[in-house]
């Protein structure tokens, strides 16, 4: 594997950095559900939201990371045989994510939620903070049961074999991990976000009702038997 020579080429913590991050990437560039959420979120609700919800996504990554360099082959043995409940789980969670979405689109049209100001911001919540915090947890939970996710780094563990020796290089690996899932996921919020206060609402809700459908479509094809 790419991952295995680059770290066994070197044998450092920045080599195996490197590779977390290669590996970080790989999970997080092909654009799924959650990428699309990512973007949607930020788009609809400002950059404050669509930043958590990148924090969010990007710590449940290097959960992922952390189980892949501490359980080793152990971790993919156990996904392997448990695979259809994780698609059942997670389709049951992105159709419920679906549904709100769709719902918040609906309200967004009726004008039921705050229009940017002329500034281009969003008024601010006095509980700002605290929705942020919320959005990175709900944003957590998705990422957390998302299949791509769990078999991305199941792959990676089957392919890593013994190839990080050293605490060091374990850590390096996790580290680079959440750089190139939080790099990405970064980027696509702040892409989103400047967008948004460009938008009318008008075009901020069909965006919505378009994102949340893809969503759901990804919810019932996981939930069709594979």
């Amino acid at each position: 594997m790419v991952l295995h020579g680059v770290v066994d080429g070197s044998g450092g913590w920045v080599a195996a950095t490197a590779a977390g991050a290669a590996a970080g990437l790989g999970v997080a560039v092909p654009l799924g559900a959650v990428g699309v959420l990512v973007l949607q979120e930020s788009l609809t609700r400002g950059r404050a939201h669509g930043l958590a919800a990148a924090t969010g996504v990007a710590l449940v990554d290097l959960l992922y990371a952390v189980v892949a360099v501490v359980a080793g082959g152990a971790a993919a043995a156990w996904i392997a045989p448990h695979e259809q409940v994780v698609r059942r789980l997670a389709a049951a969670v992105l159709l419920a994510v679906a549904g709100w979405g769709i719902r918040g689109a609906w309200r967004m049209r009726r004008g039921a939620v705050l229009d940017p100001t002329p500034s281009g911001r969003t008024r601010a919540a006095p509980d700002g903070r605290a929705r942020a915090v919320a959005t990175a947890a709900r944003f957590a939970a998705v990422t957390l049961v998302n299949p791509a996710t769990v078999v991305a780094f199941g792959v990676v563990v089957a392919g890593l074999g013994g190839a990080l020796g050293s605490g060091a290089e374990r850590t390096g690996f996790a580290v680079g991990v959440l750089a190139g899932s939080a790099g990405w996921h970064v980027l696509l919020a702040l892409t989103a976000a400047r967008l948004g206060p460009r938008m009318s609402p008008g075009v901020r809700a069909g965006t919505a009702y378009v994102g949340h459908g893809v969503v759901l479509l990804l919810a019932v094809g996981l939930a069709l038997p594979g």
